[in-house]
């Protein structure tokens, strides 16, 4: 019941998440919710040191956040509340919930003079993201903060990055990926030859509507259509909002959910700059620079007004 519970949950919101880390993420469910389960062995070699690399790296951020410049990680699949994963399975993700909070505090203290987010992540759940990233925007207007993709922010990392005072991707970095997905799983062939039928018990018309036991109807596509438009359309309101641009420029210039590398992303004017984050934190932790940053914030915003 609980891996069919992780299945329901997978399919019954809308992702900004790369396609890829999505098949990924599914297929382990998937394998989990069969029943097939992985040796220690084979976890070992799955995982290759997966875990202890993505601790090693958070521990490194936390030793870089020095000279009133906090460095905060953006690492992994991004959840609304990544961290009751993490209390099991241990640091694979960002909670929004968590890095809000850490943007905050970093944010109003007298310590911390500017914010570098060092972003690696394919995107996550649109669930709790369009309030980070407002979190985020609001507190660039009193400090500076500089995203750096490093290497990936793809979609729902693109637009959290987006909010920044300033956006940088590392030379071989990539960003993009910008768009929403859902996805509906067709269980009923299976089932049947199985020899299992499903009856659903229910009261209200559209209760079971996108059930896994019955094929997708056109009525229950059209209104999944719907909030993965609906969800969209506030990801490029936002983006366009944080970028200075349009929204049809959002839609027209950065990809339509494509990737793309450093250098195409600058032309395309998805990021201000291509730097390292050593350069970034460098640069954040010289206080004429950062003056200039905010200087420059603070013209944009003017503009906005």
């Amino acid at each position: 019941m609980i891996h069919a519970g992780i299945l329901a949950a997978l399919a019954g919101q809308p992702w900004a998440l790369d396609a890829a880390a999505f098949d990924v993420m599914a297929g382990v469910i998937q394998r989990w919710a069969s029943g097939q389960m992985l040796s220690q062995e084979q976890i070992r070699i799955a995982i290759a040191g997966a875990p202890d690399a993505m601790a090693a790296r958070r521990e490194s951020a936390a030793q870089s956040s020095a000279g009133g410049v906090a460095v905060i990680p953006v690492f992994g699949t991004i959840a609304h509340r990544a961290h009751m994963v993490n209390q099991v399975s241990g640091p694979g993700g960002t909670s929004t919930e968590k890095l809000g909070a850490a943007i905050d505090a970093a944010a109003n203290s007298n310590d911390v003079a500017a914010i570098v987010l060092d972003v690696d992540s394919p995107g996550g759940a649109v669930a709790g993201t369009p309030e980070l990233v407002d979190r985020i925007y609001a507190a660039r207007q009193s400090k500076p903060i500089v995203a750096v993709a490093n290497a990936t922010a793809a979609s729902a990392a693109y637009w959290i990055a987006s909010a920044a005072s300033e956006f940088i991707v590392t030379p071989s970095g990539s960003v993009g990926s910008i768009g929403v997905l859902g996805v509906h799983e067709d269980r009923s062939a299976g089932l049947a030859a199985e020899g299992k039928k499903l009856t659903f018990i229910h009261a209200g018309k559209y209760k079971v509507e996108g059930n896994s036991a019955e094929p997708l109807s056109d009525e229950a596509r059209a209104t999944i259509q719907a909030m993965v438009d609906q969800a969209y359309g506030v990801m490029v309101r936002s983006i366009a909002r944080n970028r200075g641009v349009s929204p049809d420029a959002v839609r027209s210039q950065y990809g339509v959910g494509r990737m793309f590398s450093a250098e195409d992303a600058m032309s395309r004017g998805m990021v201000d700059r291509v730097a390292t984050l050593e350069e970034t934190i460098a640069r954040m932790g010289n206080p004429r620079r950062r003056s200039r940053l905010a200087a420059a914030n603070n013209a944009v915003r003017i503009a906005a007004l």
